[in-house]
């Protein structure tokens, strides 16, 4: 009587077993679509990434440039400056004799004179 239990025993385990590895493989399929899905996200987060990364890299190359340029007019500018400075008065300095006459004494007229003189290019003078 205990030898057909024992058949029986044998294949519950057996049976219990295979279920058991079914459910496992399955467990495990379901883990490597979950790692594929995941491997492909990080690709490309990846890609962005480097793309990001080079777009960023142009623009400092850009930027560096124009400070660049920027450094050189400025040093230009400073030498034109040291050259002005360094002359005598005479010609640094011309007077700008009578230009134009106010012919009123409303502000418009006085400020649109004003505006005349400042767009004078004192390097053409």
């Amino acid at each position: 009587m205990f030898s057909m239990y024992k058949y029986i025993i044998i294949g519950g385990v057996v049976l219990a077993g295979v279920v058991g590895l079914y459910l496992y493989v399955q467990g495990l399929k379901d883990d490597i679509k979950t790692c594929k899905y995941e491997i492909s996200q990080l690709r490309a987060d990846i890609a962005i990434s480097d793309l990001e990364k080079a777009q960023l890299k142009q623009s400092v190359t850009r930027q560096n440039q124009a400070i660049r340029t920027l450094k050189n007019s400025n040093e230009l500018k400073l030498k034109e400056l040291k050259k002005w400075k360094s002359q005598n008065p005479q010609v640094k300095y011309k007077t700008i004799t009578k230009i134009r006459e106010v012919q009123s004494d409303e502000c418009k007229d006085i400020k649109s004179q004003l505006d005349d003189i400042k767009r004078i290019d004192i390097n053409r003078v």
